[in-house]
């Protein structure tokens, strides 16, 4: 199997759509849950520091979370590229 079969394998795979499911329920639960508490913070800038270290760990999730779509897209670029090289569009005044 190629990379790709594995990682358009894995996207349907019923683990990883569980696996979805349960951060985007839990994890955007929790996401509001911090960014409440922390704007009822008297301090403002340990709010903004407490909100700066949810958004951060939101942002690290979803990037591990789109990683097989991320990842697929370079793969096809990757194709694309190479079928280019492999195959060039002539014109009918050849090669410029």
């Amino acid at each position: 199997m190629s990379e790709r079969d594995d990682l358009e394998g894995l996207r349907s795979a019923p683990g990883w759509l569980r696996l979805r499911a349960y951060v985007d329920r839990e994890f955007n639960e929790r996401l509001a849950q911090h960014i409440a508490q922390a704007a009822s913070d008297s301090d403002d800038i340990a709010a903004l520091n407490k909100i700066r270290q949810v958004t951060a760990a939101h942002r690290e999730v979803n990037r591990v979370l789109n990683w097989p779509e991320a990842r697929l897209a370079e793969l096809t670029a990757q194709t694309q590229r190479q079928d280019a090289v492999d195959h060039p569009m002539l014109s009918r005044r050849g090669t410029l």
